[in-house]
């Protein structure tokens, strides 16, 4: 039976492929960490989001590649294991995300 260390760990390995480039990425928020990685052969990015706060957090992501984006979010947390969520769109070169508390989430852009 997965762990909850098995869930997180999936953010890695079933979202970021061989071959992908770690991309700069950074919050302005110490108790929210985040990495992104690019796919170089269809230039999409996977963002893994990681929220220490007990907090739900509310963020705003800028994406400089595009002005729109479509992704699907993963999430795991004390309730969730690795759950997809609804599609996530970008208005104006900004993707909003709230974040649950205590938790780690996944971007995966998809168009």
């Amino acid at each position: 039976m997965p762990t909850k260390k098995t869930y997180a760990a999936m953010h890695y390995w079933r979202c970021i492929r061989p071959g992908f480039v770690r991309v700069s990425a950074d919050t302005h928020t110490p108790s929210l960490r985040m990495t992104a990685y690019k796919d170089p052969g269809t230039g999409h990015l996977v963002a893994v989001l990681i929220n220490d706060d007990e907090e739900t957090q509310q963020v705003r992501i800028r994406m400089d590649h595009k002005q729109s984006i479509v992704c699907h979010p993963f999430t795991t947390s004390a309730e969730l294991d690795f759950k997809k969520g609804p599609t996530l769109r970008s208005e104006g070169g900004f993707l909003a995300v709230d974040i649950p508390g205590k938790s780690i989430m996944t971007l995966v852009e998809v168009e």
